[in-house]
């Protein structure tokens, strides 16, 4: 699969052998400045002009988690070998390190009512 953005708000994912459009994910009002495949290819993260890194599940084009910790466009980032942490850069000077091991474990399914490991009692 090959993810394309740019500056017309849309990610948009593409069979890789047929060139066949197969997702649209909207990104809002932003410009998308940078992509990323997990090496699973499960999820999909994208850095925007709006300061926000925003991650996807590509399976469903559900949006799963934004991180809103900058005070400036988002350039560039990179995930370390075991893809449990996240090096980002953005127009406002800053390099930060994120902890993102929780998206190893990430499930989309949501707990049956009835369902005694749901937290509710």
């Amino acid at each position: 699969m090959i993810a394309s953005a740019g500056e017309d708000n849309k990610i948009m994912l593409f069979e890789t052998a047929s060139g066949k459009l197969i997702r649209e994910l909207p990104n809002g009002s932003n410009w998308t400045n940078f992509v990323r495949f997990t090496r699973n290819g499960k999820y999909l993260v994208s850095a925007s002009t709006g300061g926000s890194l925003k991650f996807w599940e590509v399976s469903t084009g559900e949006l799963i988690k934004e991180i809103k910790g900058f005070y400036d466009e988002v350039y560039c980032f990179s995930f370390n070998p075991d893809e449990n942490q996240l090096i980002t850069s953005s127009r406002d000077g800053h390099i930060k390190l994120w902890d993102v091991s929780w998206l190893k474990n990430y499930s989309n399914k949501k707990p049956r009512a009835d369902d005694s490991r749901s937290g509710e009692k």
